[in-house]
């Protein structure tokens, strides 16, 4: 004998379709879902956000420890994104970050995407002496720079090395870290809080961006190419009287990204080896023995940077509306982003939650 639990539903009579008042739950339980969600995303996204800042943060301040402690220049090297893809036959291509929001200016009236670099990684290092003779080999057709930041001719130009000198890996803390995926340091000078709460402009927002993509970094040669990859003389184009790079309180290093082996002579002195090959120029915030910022041109007492969600992300996830109470309608703009303070005179860093 055969039962059934609805008598009118009979085996391979099924039931085709919804009733209205199904599909009225079913809209009524995806709609509450979606409103529960976007607050939660939100809310992680902003604990990775205060993930990143805080990496950038503690880095500073271990930098400015370090060379007070160890009575030598320190600093925070930082690694930009890699702007070449693999194609699939094996070939490499350039395909720098798009900005979402700023255009290029140069390309007006037409709106093209500025294409710009940012910081994905840093690392504390130290300064060696320069009596150590940690001085790069420069690869042929690459001409040094002055002692000053003054633009030449030639875009592939290095730093001046007695300037800069070469800064190795702090024992035990020397290592690259990446900042928390989808966020990055942008080479951009932001504005201070009271005015980015009321811009009325998404680009305004952003800041001063310092940096669109070297033109000239394609058309070098693989050699010249990787040792430029960090840095080049175009972050130093002079703006407002002064190199990009000081704007942020930063400026150019030489770094060998492995630690330095010591090597005992037959007569019992030591001397230090490395592979001369390896250093290449990159950007950086330097810290004095004193724990003062170290800078070329002086007059600024705090530099402000930003840790910020990547410039390729969706716009809404860069930058917030704030309504004007009173004026129904009428929005003002904040960026999506948490900015960190350094004293110049003594160095202190401050995080801005």
């Amino acid at each position: 004998m055969n039962y059934t639990a609805h008598p009118d539903r009979t085996a391979g009579n099924g039931r085709g379709g919804w009733t209205l008042l199904e599909l009225l739950v079913v809209i009524a339980i995806v709609g509450l879902l979606a409103v529960i969600s976007i607050p939660v995303t939100r809310m992680f996204a902003r604990d990775d956000l205060r993930a990143a800042a805080r990496t950038i943060h503690t880095m500073l301040r271990a930098a400015r420890m370090y060379a007070m402690t160890h009575n030598v220049e320190a600093a925070v090297v930082y690694s930009l994104d890699y702007p070449f893809q693999r194609a699939e036959d094996g070939t490499g291509y350039f395909d720098p970050l798009e900005d979402t929001i700023l255009t290029d200016p140069a390309q007006l009236p037409n709106l093209v995407p500025l294409t710009v670099r940012a910081i994905r990684s840093a690392a504390v290092m130290y300064r060696l002496p320069d009596d150590f003779n940690a001085v790069p080999i420069f690869p042929e057709g690459i001409s040094r720079g002055g002692v000053n930041y003054k633009q030449e001719n030639d875009l592939a130009q290095a730093p001046h090395w007695p300037g800069t000198g070469t800064f190795v890996p702090t024992p035990n803390a020397g290592d690259f870290v990446a900042l928390p995926q989808g966020y990055v340091m942008p080479l951009v000078e932001p504005y201070d809080d009271s005015f980015s709460q009321y811009a009325n402009s998404v680009d305004v927002v952003l800041g001063v961006s310092l940096y669109a993509v070297d033109g000239g970094l394609p058309a070098y040669d693989p050699v010249t190419r990787a040792f430029l990859m960090e840095y080049n003389r175009q972050m130093e184009f002079p703006a407002f009287g002064q190199p990009n790079l000081d704007r942020i309180g930063m400026r150019p290093v030489y770094v060998y990204p492995m630690a330095v082996d010591i090597v005992v002579r037959p007569d019992g002195t030591h001397r230090l080896s490395f592979d001369r090959t390896l250093i290449r120029p990159y950007i950086a915030h330097v810290f004095n023995p004193d724990g003062s910022l170290k800078v070329r041109v002086q007059g600024k007492e705090r530099y402000r940077i930003m840790v910020a969600p990547d410039p390729e992300a969706l716009p809404e996830e860069r930058v917030l509306e704030i309504p004007v109470q009173g004026n129904e309608g009428v929005v003002r703009f904040a960026a999506m982003g948490i900015s960190i303070e350094i004293n110049r005179a003594t160095g202190a860093v401050r995080l801005n939650l």
